[in-house]
């Protein structure tokens, strides 16, 4: 069962905030994802509530992630980025209350597509120039710390196989991996000595289109330092893919094309980009199967299993379509 919001706990709220009281009870939007989404209307304006399920080890680093992400959102903002931004009170976004934690942003009206959509070409030119703009800002922010190397580990994968055996997607993948770990190490490694803060995460959850043609961005829990060239072929491939078998070259080439309208590409190795693109992708795998390995939750086991598999899914198609690269860019 849903514990949802009360009216009580959206008043509470609205007051550390220091915003209006709210006219009628919160409205659930969204509760599909790891987080609630509620809409609060107050006179005159309306609010979008971000609660978070934050899992309680290493709670305190995961709420200064939140509030630089935030952060960075703002400086953004001074960039004409179209960010939205969580409200900011004693100089901290989230929010505490009995024990639940929340981010309150303007309510912006639009819609966020699903996964299997491959970009439209408005939505193209808008992803290739935004990403352009965020990586040409060059923004400096302090205590934002540049991304150091950290070496995969195939000793790990062959302890979790055992865990995966039954698996065939899971145990074919981790037996394919022993192949590339080192090129993907290596091409990582390379990638660190060119970075600059942005996103991180852009993807088909993470902007909202508004009727107008418009959109904004949002998610920016995970934003910090990383190489530009390697953003922009993990969003190229993200928009331009329906996740599963498809990758669209001409949406991918577009999508680079609109983002050389403003930034200049510098690139060494295209095949080294989308190696190096999988290494923080590849070290989440791991913690996420080592976390399931522990769990004796059937249906935790069941839902996490299958993101895993789905992410697995999304790997192999990148790896497929790096021979077709040197015609894409």
């Amino acid at each position: 069962m849903i514990n949802l919001m009360t009216y009580q706990e959206a008043i509470k709220l609205c007051k550390l905030f220091e915003i209006y009281k709210p006219t009628k009870e919160p409205e659930l939007i969204d509760a599909a994802h790891k987080h609630k989404i509620y809409k609060v209307t107050t006179p005159g304006n309306k609010y979008a509530f971000k609660e978070f399920n934050l899992p309680p080890e290493n709670i305190e680093s995961q709420i200064e992630l939140i509030n630089r992400g935030q952060f960075i959102a703002s400086k953004f903002q001074e960039f004409k980025v179209d960010s939205i931004c969580g409200i900011s009170e004693h100089g901290s976004y989230l929010m505490e209350n009995e024990g639940r934690y929340y981010l309150i942003y303007p309510w912006t009206e639009g819609f966020v597509v699903d996964t299997d959509h491959i970009a439209t070409p408005t939505q193209v030119e808008y992803i290739g120039n935004l990403l352009a703009r965020l990586h040409k800002a060059k923004i400096k922010i302090k205590g934002v710390k540049k991304v150091e190397f950290t070496l995969l580990d195939y000793s790990k994968w062959v302890e979790l196989k055992t865990e995966f055996i039954d698996n065939t997607i899971i145990s074919n993948f981790i037996d394919n991996l022993k192949n590339i770990l080192e090129k993907i190490n290596t091409s990582f490694e390379k990638s660190l000595q060119s970075q600059v803060i942005s996103h991180r995460n852009i993807n088909k959850s993470n902007l909202i289109w508004q009727d107008n043609g418009n959109f904004c961005t949002i998610g920016w829990d995970w934003s910090g330092y990383t190489n530009p060239e390697v953003e922009l072929v993990q969003v190229a491939f993200d928009w331009a893919s329906d996740g599963k078998e498809t990758v669209d070259p001409e949406v991918f080439k577009a999508i680079i094309e609109s983002y050389k309208k403003i930034r200049k590409l510098n690139i060494e190795s295209i095949e080294e980009l989308v190696y190096a693109s999988l290494h923080d992708t590849i070290n989440w795998l791991q913690a996420k199967m080592e976390k399931l390995v522990e769990s004796n939750d059937a249906d935790f086991v069941d839902t996490e299993t299958k993101e895993i598999q789905d992410v697995i899914i999304v790997i192999n198609l990148r790896l497929e379509n790096i021979n077709h690269l040197n015609k894409w860019f």
